[in-house]
């Protein structure tokens, strides 16, 4: 009876060692997963400062190139400088594009509103008094721009890149020149409008830099992020035919997004680590359909009714599986 007592004594003895390390491991174990998962974080948002950095720089430089290339041909109206307003406004504008992504759009809403009520800003063929140009008690001031932007309805846009966009691809040349019926009050608005738009650029780079060294990222957010550019890039696409500009790179717009989300996915942000993490065959299909929804749009031109059908259910596909994932994430929205 005493046998077995010590023994159960010794047996005693020799799990309270064992079951201590095992506490201690599992401490450790725990603190090495909090530590790593610090540390992804910090590498992630050492990513993302660099990726965003490499978007908006560019994009300054493109922003200011368009001012100088508005003035430009205001100053002188011709061919040649209006070939080089259209080119400067699409580097810009796809610039724009793709620092924006990460971004809700309604803060964008004196940059980017879109579609807009041409009418609205100034004379057309059938109705040679409208818009703002022709209003003669109407002055063209900061404050009368800001003022008049969407004063009544969304498509009364007179500020941002598709006022610009108007004036640089579908008035004609001769509306510039001291010929034209109201010419100065036109080129006044263009110029003024080109400003306004360099100066809310401008405000946006300083903002985001601020963000990015203030707020954290997260994989969860990032996610969250493009599935709501996604959301967006649906309802435009039903705009397109619709509102469609003759500046012909109008659905190029979409692959230019596409393509800065597929950036996302690759290292060093590194996005499809995290989906795989949540659904390997998942994550196979969302990458091969987002490959084929950038490569089917043409790379000049619009694309026929059977392509635009086709992009349209490959976008709301990527929507789809976004949500998808988001439904696998855990309670606290973290790996």
């Amino acid at each position: 009876m005493a046998c077995h007592q010590s023994s159960r004594l010794t047996a005693v003895g020799f799990l309270g060692p064992v079951i201590l390390s095992l506490v201690l491991f599992a401490g450790c174990t725990e603190q090495l997963e909090t530590q790593t998962n610090a540390q992804d974080a910090i590498q992630l948002a050492i990513a993302m400062r660099s990726w965003q950095q490499g978007k908006t720089e560019p994009m300054d430089r493109a922003m200011e190139q368009l001012n100088e290339a508005t003035v430009l041909f205001l100053r002188s109206p011709t061919i040649e400088s209006r070939l080089a307003w259209q080119s400067a406004w699409i580097s810009a504008h796809n610039n724009f594009l793709s620092a924006s992504i990460l971004y809700a759009p309604d803060i964008f809403q004196r940059i980017d509103a879109w579609p807009i009520e041409t009418g609205f800003l100034d004379s057309l063929p059938d109705y040679p008094g409208s818009g703002i140009v022709s209003d003669s008690k109407l002055e063209i001031t900061t404050t009368s721009l800001q003022e008049q932007h969407q004063i009544t309805d969304a498509s009364e846009v007179s500020l941002g890149f598709h006022v610009l966009e108007y004036y640089a691809f579908e008035r004609d040349i001769e509306d510039f020149g001291s010929d034209a019926p109201n010419y100065q009050k036109r080129q006044q608005l263009v110029q003024l409008v080109a400003e306004l738009l360099l100066a809310d650029i401008t405000s946006f780079s300083r903002a985001q830099k601020v963000e990015s060294e203030t707020n954290p990222d997260s994989y969860p957010l990032l996610l969250s992020q493009i599935q709501r550019r996604l959301q967006l890039m649906f309802s435009e696409l039903g705009l397109l035919d619709e509102q469609l500009p003759r500046n012909s790179g109008a659905a190029q717009n979409v692959t230019i997004q596409l393509d800065a989300i597929a950036e996302l996915l690759d290292e060093p942000v590194g996005l499809n680590r995290f989906l795989i993490a949540l659904n390997p065959e998942s994550t196979q299909t969302f990458n091969a359909t987002l490959l084929e929804a950038q490569t089917l749009l043409p790379a000049v031109g619009q694309p026929d009714e059977a392509t635009s059908s086709r992009l349209v259910l490959l976008i709301a596909f990527l929507e789809q599986q976004l949500g998808d994932f988001t439904k696998m994430l855990p309670a606290q929205g973290e790996i």
